[in-house]
């Protein structure tokens, strides 16, 4: 009798084990042939990568090759339809993939595009103005891409480095067999070139975003004491590496600095950030690094004719280190494939969700960051 009811409610588990496996693969079922007959009857996100746009040369921003435009459309998803070329599609458009679209371009597609995605980091201050002027700032969903971040911290830390080592005006006096440099402290040897001891020092990273970050934690590897700024900060934070503060703080923070990051996206409230008042509350010795963008030029001939400085010749100072506009690593195989990855991440989450808000690293227009 004992078997007998054991047997029995076996029997009555298994039956129960075998209408919950058949009810959950009916509900599965039904999900994905909801989901996939959604997606059937879901219209494709419309993407335009336009080729060169203001100014009429790849100088200036960013243009897509084939090869860069086969690679990018590998990665997308199926729900991504992809258009590209100098001149708009005659069919509306979803999402621009452009820096520097004209106005006739913006008015073209006005009455269907959703967002307008900038295919690198910053956000060029003469479109953010057309936008505006053509009232579609309010309804346009701007993004831009941090692939390179890494890159343009790694270089802000190269010439920290090399500013407070004094790399570069050694290796040139012993490019010129001239050991003195060294300063061996004895009668008749010249002092050593002055070297900046960045341990217990202070760094200032002004601009505390996905390259200020990166700069934090670097300079609180190599044993600094971190402080930070944040735009959008309105009272003093903390985070592993760094006090961050309130733009506000920034002249009380300038006389503790050893040494200033700037990392500050080009706006009308960081131009002319730091001027020659600014600059005389630092502590004698203090070094100032700048890979923060300047002002765009009109034309791509600016950027490659236009010479370092006209008004001064910065090449005979030893105090100074400079590098072109290469902190973006732009053109590199590494820079591209993670541009490239971006892009088809943004447009991905646009697709997959059906919304171009879903796309990361969003934009306020009337900010300009």
């Amino acid at each position: 009798q004992d078997r007998l009811a054991c047997n029995y409610w076996r029997e009555r588990c298994l039956a129960s084990m075998r209408w919950f496996l058949l009810a959950a693969s009916s509900i599965v079922l039904s999900w994905w042939v909801g989901r996939s007959l959604a997606r059937g009857r879901r219209r494709k996100l419309r993407v335009h990568f336009l080729k060169k746009g203001h100014g009429g040369k790849s100088m200036v921003g960013w243009t897509p090759t084939d090869q860069h435009l086969h690679a990018i459309c590998r990665k997308l998803s199926s729900d991504v339809l992809v258009t590209s070329g100098e001149d708009l599609p005659r069919n509306a458009v979803d999402v621009l993939v452009a820096a520097f679209p004209t106005r006739d371009q913006l008015l073209q597609v006005k009455d269907s595009i959703r967002a307008l995605l900038v295919p690198f980091a910053g956000f060029p201050p003469p479109t953010r103005l057309l936008l505006k002027e053509l009232g579609m700032s309010s309804k346009l969903v701007v993004c831009n891409l941090h692939h390179n971040a890494p890159m343009t911290a790694e270089l802000a830390v190269a010439l920290c480095l090399a500013a407070s080592k004094q790399i570069f005006e050694a290796d040139r006096k012993l490019r010129q067999h001239d050991w003195s440099s060294r300063g061996i402290p004895c009668e008749g040897v010249p002092d050593p070139l002055p070297m900046l001891l960045l341990q217990g020092k202070v760094a200032l990273v002004v601009g505390y975003g996905e390259v200020g970050q990166r700069v934090a934690r670097i300079m609180s590897a190599f044993g600094m004491e971190v402080l930070a700024t944040r735009a959008s900060l309105s009272r003093v934070a903390r985070d592993k590496h760094a006090v961050v503060h309130p733009p506000a703080d920034l002249l009380s923070l300038l006389p503790r600095a050893n040494v200033v990051f700037l990392c500050v996206p080009l706006t009308s409230g960081t131009s002319k950030m730091l001027g020659r008042k600014e600059l005389a509350m630092l502590p004698k010795g203090s070094v100032l690094v700048n890979v923060s963008r300047y002002n765009y030029p009109a034309t791509s001939k600016d950027t490659q004719s236009t010479p370092v400085s006209t008004r001064n010749d910065f090449s005979k100072l030893t105090n100074l280190v400079m590098s072109p506009h290469r902190g973006g690593a732009v053109g590199l195989e590494e820079t591209e494939s993670a541009r490239l990855s971006a892009i088809a991440e943004a447009l991905n989450l646009a697709a997959d969700r059906s919304d171009v808000r879903a796309m990361p690293c969003r934009v306020d227009v009337e900010r300009g960051y």
